[in-house]
């Protein structure tokens, strides 16, 4: 079944917003919005799980997006699967508008369906609360946020798989709340079939418990994506990890015994001796990435030099999945007693720990030990030894500052980008940013950020950091944002005017 419904104008207002894969998503009109606020300060959606989808599926594989709302995964997912197919179910009339001329725009509408209804257990008519922000949309008519409503059809999974002659390879389930009806509704289809499922942990601060007991009993082991790592590692929801995790992954074994960058409970390893030759090439790769001259550790470095060791041969190794995990947990093992009995408490120590908790999955964890780590950062500090950044994407930063300069600045955008999934989450406060900004190398993000929050406080964004963002991706938008603002604009937050662009 491949009819796309397609228009060329939309009564919605729109900003078209380009993001790091090339593709355009047309997003609501205003900073307000959640989707136009990330896409502009991230130039991607804030969810890790979109970066391992693609490596998951292979061109000519088909995918259901269940719940698309505009569209971003939809539209990796069609602008990866050449030969294959993508149907996107919204049911909601304005992210949907905007999904079908996001899809034409790039060139999509042969490898996609825009699907104008939702899925449930029973084929009806629903009322859906209507929010501002279309990702709060509801099926309780009560929903936080709702502003209107809007009636809906609903159909069973069951009833329009029938349709689609092509074995179904991924799901993106975020049904507004149907998520569990939408399994009963599709109950052949999941029993009969072995897509890759993604779908929400939680609603709100609430675990999906009642989901994930309904995808065990049809056969589903549970994985999260672990980002530093690019791996999905098997989930146990009595564990510790979920406090941050906003996604996890069903997969039957059968689809986990094919899949690359998976591991499975059996394929943990105990944590054991690392070959010295294989610790020696990672750390050489690490040294050259961060173009640091490390001379030979002195005894009291030796013991965090070969847990650092670990930690490169964890990212930089031949070793397998289960492999690369137990590395990582023999580091942070290392790192814990070297820093608890007082043998290395450097920064240098700290900051590989705070890598190794977060590439372990425990985000907060790692963003309050980085906060710790920057109110005893000693003044004028230069790394001695080994060291490992906060996040792999540090090694691609550029240094024209002293090293330890530099890490501190590593370390302070980690927990600026960690603390929360987006910048549109916390209070609006300039002065957490400028230590970043005075730094040379901080990133674009950070700019990017600084401009989104004094455009949130109704004030005019600095003119350096504008003139840098008008230059790049989405520079025109960027200027008509900028020209929305007086240039004597009050210090009271004060709505934003439409900027003229289509």
């Amino acid at each position: 079944m491949n009819t796309t419904s397609t228009t060329t104008t939309s009564p919605y207002g729109v900003w078209p917003i380009e993001v790091d894969s090339g593709l355009t998503v047309f997003a609501p009109d205003r900073l307000s919005s959640l989707t136009t606020h990330v896409l502009l300060e991230q130039e991607r959606w804030f969810e890790s799980e979109i970066a391992i989808v693609a490596k998951l599926l292979e061109p000519g594989m088909c995918a259901l997006d269940i719940g698309a709302n505009h569209g971003v995964y939809s539209l990796a997912l069609a602008q990866h699967l050449s030969g294959g197919h993508v149907w996107s179910f919204e049911p909601t009339q304005e992210p949907r508008s905007r999904l079908t001329r996001s899809m034409e725009r790039n060139g999509l509408a042969g490898r996609m369906t825009i699907v104008p209804m939702g899925l449930s257990n029973t084929r009806r008519e629903a009322t859906f609360a209507i929010s501002a922000n279309s990702e709060l949309n509801s099926g309780n008519t009560a929903g936080a946020g709702a502003t209107t409503q809007e009636t809906v059809l609903l159909e069973t999974l069951d009833a329009y798989a029938a349709q689609i002659d092509r074995p179904i390879d991924f799901v993106k389930l975020d049904a507004e709340g149907e998520e569990a009806n939408v399994l009963i509704g599709g109950h052949n289809f999941f029993t009969s079939q072995s897509p890759v499922v993604m779908f929400e942990l939680r609603h709100g601060s609430q675990l999906n418990l009642p989901l994930i007991a309904q995808f065990e009993a049809l056969g589903y082991g549970l994985f999260r994506h672990h980002p530093e790592l690019d791996l999905l590692v098997a989930f146990h929801v009595d564990s510790a990890e979920h406090a941050s995790v906003l996604n996890l992954f069903a997969i039957k074994p059968d689809r986990q015994a094919t899949l690359p960058r998976l591991v499975r409970q059996q394929d943990f390893v105990a944590p054991g001796p690392l070959a010295a030759a294989a610790a020696d090439g990672a750390l050489a790769a690490l040294q050259g990435k961060l173009h640091a001259a490390w001379p030979a550790p002195t005894e009291a470095q030796a013991e965090r030099h070969g847990a650092i060791g670990a930690i490169a041969s964890a990212h930089f190794g031949a070793a397998s999945g289960g492999q690369r995990v137990a590395q990582l947990l023999a580091a942070r093992g290392q790192l814990q007693a070297l820093i608890a009995s007082g043998r290395d408490t450097s920064p240098e120590a700290w900051v590989a720990m705070v890598h190794t908790v977060y590439a372990l999955g425990q985000q907060m964890a790692a963003v309050n030990l980085a906060m710790h780590v920057l109110a005893h950062w000693p003044a004028g500090h230069q790394p001695s030894g080994a060291f490992m950044p906060p996040l792999l994407s540090d090694l691609e930063r550029p240094q024209s500052t002293d090293l330890g300069a530099w890490l501190k600045l590593c370390l302070l955008e980690f927990v600026e980008t960690r603390r929360a999934y987006s910048s549109y989450f916390l209070p609006s406060d300039a002065a957490s940013l400028q230590p970043m900004l005075a730094h040379p190398d901080h990133s674009a993000q950070i700019e990017r950020r600084a401009v989104l929050n004094e455009l949130r406080r109704g004030k005019a964004p600095d003119a350096a950091l504008l003139s840098r963002l008008a230059r790049g991706r989405n520079g025109a938008l960027w200027a008509a944002l900028a020209a929305t603002v007086p240039p004597a604009a009050a210090t009271a937050p004060a709505p934003l005017a439409e900027p003229a662009l289509a």
